[in-house]
């Protein structure tokens, strides 16, 4: 299958140049993943994200450009579907496991800091190997959970529904997790709770999700807010914009511009959001 291709956009970097293209690609071969021991066929995969090719460590003389990179931002939207387990997927928690396995070897393969870079020039021609496969980092992203409203009832509680939330906040191929707040649909965060993500660039796409803890089975979606950029979720909290607003699975928030539905909107969320800075040689009192 041959990929399409949008708008390309251009920008200059301290070493270089760097392109940034939206793809769509639509496989026309098959896949089989081992999950837990069960083989599953993987087929129809599609695959839709803003690709960036990195022309580093310019020089004057040939090659002109010392090496590339390939990688994507953010985490790209993937489209499959799935053969050869019959009537396991209904297994609860097992499409998720398998949605997850996959999307992680994207991440580890692609998704920034993740990269493929490939040397051009030589190092005897001044080209920095290391530094050409390495992503220089923009700082540490504090995040604090604070509270949330009016989300969904998953759980039977002695008679009485509520849910066992909690928050994952997710930036490239990082993670973070906050604890789980027990029997509660508005739930509030320690004042002291946060979690940190390195993060690479200012327009790197952050998603928020809450989930519903189980004991037994995979946990259950709960709401989403739309993807931000990291300089969005920096200007929510240091401008008092006010709380993010959640919205059901029912939509994809694929797009930042896109308004969701207001059928689909549910409580609201609050998070805290700084950045800190690295400061070469100056750590440790060096």
């Amino acid at each position: 299958a041959t990929p399409e291709f949008g708008t390309m956009r251009s920008y200059s970097t301290p070493t270089g140049y760097e392109m940034r293209v939206f793809l769509s690609y639509k496989s026309n071969f098959d896949i089989v993943v081992a999950v837990a021991g069960v083989k599953v066929g993987i087929k129809n995969l599609s695959l839709q994200g803003d690709l960036c090719v990195k022309l580093d460590q310019i020089m004057e003389q040939l090659p002109v450009v010392g090496g590339m990179a390939v990688y994507f931002m953010n985490p790209p939207q993937l489209q499959y579907s799935m053969e050869g387990i019959g009537s396991m997927v209904e297994i609860p928690g097992l499409r998720t496991l398998l949605h997850n396995t996959v999307n992680k070897a994207v991440a580890d393969a692609l998704v920034m800091p993740n990269q493929i870079a490939v040397p051009i020039a030589t190092p005897a021609q001044g080209v920095d190997v290391p530094a050409l496969r390495n992503t220089p980092v923009l700082g540490l992203l504090r995040v604090q959970p604070r509270w949330a409203t009016q989300l969904p009832a998953k759980n039977l509680h002695l008679g009485s529904r509520s849910s066992d939330p909690y928050l994952e906040v997710e930036a490239g191929d990082q993670k973070y997790t906050s604890s789980v707040v027990n029997n509660n649909c508005n739930p509030t965060w320690p004042e002291d709770e946060a979690g940190y993500l390195l993060v690479y660039a200012k327009v790197q796409a952050i998603r928020v999700t809450l989930y519903n803890h189980a004991t037994m089975w995979t946990d259950g979606f709960l709401a989403q807010s739309k993807p931000l950029h990291v300089v969005d979720a920096l200007l929510q909290t240091s401008f008092g914009r006010g709380p993010l607003a959640l919205y059901t699975d029912k939509i994809k928030l694929a797009h930042y511009e896109e308004e969701p539905p207001e059928k689909e909107r549910l409580g609201e969320l609050n998070v805290d959001f700084t950045l800190m800075q690295l400061i070469p040689k100056q750590l440790c009192g060096a």
